[in-house]
């Protein structure tokens, strides 16, 4: 439970003070990002936001709202394959109080789906310096959606 409440804080305050890059910042992540694809041969779609993901599962019934409550499973890491988070156990959050990257692939799935995605910097959690996240981070995802209200 506790660990539920202090991952809402973070997601919270990241969301709030994310600060703005420059084009040319913008163009850094995106060359780490293809790198990181061409390096472990992925296809993914990149969306106009940057997010760059892979639906590996569809799910069944409606998409997910912004409004919904969504459990999901996920694995987080580094682009250098450090992995700084991993939840086994479902956990639960509001959509509208996730990451933007992830509130954004959250909209493009169902109940049961899977998919891989990076999240560059501007969509995750931009220049805050966390436990296990360097700042200016692009953050490799692995997701399962458990369930949806």
């Amino acid at each position: 439970m506790l660990q539920k409440i202090i991952g809402s804080i973070i997601l919270i305050i990241s969301l709030q003070s994310c600060s703005t890059y420059s084009s040319e910042e913008l163009k850094n992540f995106d060359s780490e990002i293809n790198k990181y694809i061409k390096d472990n041969k992925l296809e993914l779609i990149k969306s106009n936001s940057g997010l760059y993901y892979n639906i590996l599962e569809k799910g069944k019934g409606d998409f997910i709202q912004l409004t919904d409550s969504v459990s999901f499973k996920y694995e987080g890491k580094l682009l250098s394959g450090e992995i700084f988070d991993k939840q086994t156990k479902p956990i639960t959050f509001n959509v509208k109080d996730l990451i933007a990257g992830w509130k954004e692939i959250m909209l493009k799935l169902k109940p049961g789906a899977k998919v891989f995605l990076i999240v560059p910097p501007h969509l995750g959690y931009g220049t805050h310096d966390l436990d296990d996240i360097p700042a200016n981070s692009s953050l490799v995802f692995n997701m399962e959606i458990i369930d949806v209200q």
